[in-house]
């Protein structure tokens, strides 16, 4: 599910030459699994040789920190054999190729660990880099310019994947002269290829295996539903075996929603067949798939609807083995499992509304003190995490094909998907249909809120329909501005409404008090200068104000 991926194969660069003759050598690390019953060994073999030290090194650092990410996820050890290919100069130049450093380390572990989870690696960087034990930490290696160079000269290659060499641990292994020589051409190179720094094998898992790639395999390989223990601090291992496992449901759907919203139908198709085939090999109904999936499918732009999608995406058969493992409180999700997957289905239920998760009230315990309770939770940070981050992501993830519509029908099955979007990002997790007479409203309803006083949506459809002011896409983009604005707010007038409400007058008072002194910056110098007994009552004004106060700061500043 990755392009141009390879399983098993990582490439790394190799130097032969002394001091400033010193050439390097791009060289393929392969890896293959070995059918032995519960063998744990390792053998090399192929035209690269490999010293007696490196081979010890493998044994007693890499194999243990492979083998325990493969237990950790639930799956059994087994045994690899390894070898490297001579590629680029090498065979020009018929120069017999060793491995009698530490500095092959890094892809000697990424191509032992896809293999091992069958997690597919693209084939466009290049890594080197010593793992110097079996705690994951990635230490310095010597000769970079020359790796540098070896990987600039191919042009294949788009990453160059190194130790980082900021850090002070490097001088233990290189000297102040060779440590400068390396950052320089680190430095130099990033204007030819992209240089990425690491500090451990966590780091180089997150920065090489692709989110796609590891949903795959978890599928595939049967670690998706791995239960992953809380491990201690620091554990930079145990951070490989998170990452690898954790979220695995809700990384699936984030997957699958960029595979189809992207146009790649045919990878989005593929990856749910691969995810009807685990849960039917574990005998299990995925919990309300039928009304996750139609959500999904409903939150889709019309264009991929329904020029690409070609329904059933999923086949019959296995939508059939699926139903076969319902248990009984899943008998009301089958049907819109067959909904979902032809891309159909007209009956919805109403999304929740957000959930703040927190008990405002019991914050609200004495008079000034109250309002320091609450502006925790309706702080800038808070608002931009539980609002601004999701709703723009939900934005900025929805793609148009094309920024005009031919008809008001599409204008409004456009809106209709993207609003069911934006939700969906609000509340990934709330699990249920949509009623689309309501969708409907609550639709037209934020489109005529959000162009009042600017033609209403009659302008709104005219710049869609003949692409003036960015079309569509500006549309969406001022549809989202107000309903994040109205979200931030409508959870302000919450929390200060939970807060307050239980208050007396004077407890009002001195709470509206400590309110106003602290969102003074957001506040107009009328409101800022007047009396808080004005406003012990319509707290709700200030409210709002603070909410539409920092949206235009923080337009300014993006204005800037």
């Amino acid at each position: 599910m990755c392009n141009e991926q390879v399983i098993g194969r990582a490439k790394t660069v190799l130097v032969f030459g002394q001091d400033r003759d010193r050439r390097g050598v791009v060289s393929v690390v392969v890896v293959r699994g070995l059918d032995e019953p519960g063998g744990t060994g390792i053998r090399f073999t192929g035209p690269v040789r490999f010293a007696r030290s490196v081979k010890t090194h493998v044994r007693r650092v890499i194999l243990p920190i492979v083998a325990r990410i493969v237990t950790g996820i639930g799956l059994s050890r087994q045994s690899y054999e390894v070898s490297a290919v001579n590629i680029g100069a090498a065979s020009s130049l018929d120069v017999g190729v060793s491995v009698s450093g530490f500095s092959a380390d890094v892809a000697i572990f990424l191509a032992m660990l896809s293999e091992a989870l069958q997690i597919p690696i693209a084939d466009d960087f290049v890594s080197t880099g010593h793992i110097a034990s079996v705690h994951g930490d990635i230490g310095a290696v010597r000769s970079i310019p020359a790796k540098v160079k070896a990987a600039e000269a191919d042009g294949s290659l788009r990453r160059f994947i190194c130790p980082d060499f900021t850090d002070d641990c490097s001088l233990k292994v290189l000297c102040p002269e060779e440590r400068e020589r390396s950052i320089k051409a680190l430095m130099e190179a990033r204007h030819s290829i992209g240089v990425k720094s690491v500090r451990s094998i966590s780091e180089l898992a997150r920065e090489v295996f692709a989110e796609n790639c590891v949903v795959g395999a978890a599928l595939r390989r049967g670690f998706f539903q791995a239960c992953v223990t809380e491990g201690e601090g620091g554990d930079i291992v145990r951070g490989v075996i998170d990452f690898l496992c954790r979220n695995a449901e809700r990384r699936f759907w984030d997957v699958l929603q960029h595979h189809f919203i992207t146009g790649e139908v045919d990878r989005g198709k593929e990856l749910l067949r691969v995810f009807a085939e685990f849960h039917i090999a574990k005998r299990l109904y995925p919990p309300k798939v039928g009304h996750k999936l139609l959500r999904l499918v409903f939150s889709l732009p019309p264009s991929v609807r329904r020029e690409r999608m070609d329904p059933p995406i999923l086949g019959s058969s296995l939508c059939a083995s699926l139903i076969g493992f319902a248990k009984d409180e899943d008998y009301e999700d089958v049907p819109v499992l067959f909904d979902a997957v032809r891309c159909t289905g007209a009956g919805w239920t109403s999304l929740a509304e957000e959930a703040s998760g927190m008990d405002t009230a019991q914050a609200a315990s004495s008079d000034a003190t109250a309002f320091k309770m609450v502006a925790c939770l309706i702080s800038e940070d808070t608002l931009a995490r539980k609002f601004g981050v999701p709703i723009d992501s939900a934005r900025a993830s929805y793609v148009l094909g094309t920024s005009t519509v031919e008809s008001y029908d599409q204008f409004l099955e456009t809106l209709l998907g993207f609003y069911v979007h934006l939700q969906r990002y609000l509340a990934p997790d709330t699990i249920g249909l949509v009623d689309t007479n309501a969708v409907r409203a609550e639709t037209v309803a934020l489109l005529e809120r959000t162009f009042h006083g600017k033609g209403g949506w009659e302008t709104a459809f005219a710049q869609s329909k003949d692409g003036t002011q960015g079309g569509m896409r500006s549309v969406l983009d001022a549809m989202t501005q107000r309903f994040k604005t109205e979200k931030q707010t409508a959870y302000v007038q919450r929390v200060f409404k939970e807060a307050v409400n239980p208050l007396e007058w004077n407890q009002r008072v001195e709470f509206v008090r400590s309110a106003m002194k602290c969102l003074a910056p957001f506040l107009p110098p009328e409101i800022a200068g007047s009396p808080p007994e004005r406003f012990a009552r319509d707290y709700e004004m200030i409210a709002r104000i603070y909410v539409e106060s920092m949206d235009r700061v923080r337009q300014l500043l993006g204005a800037m």
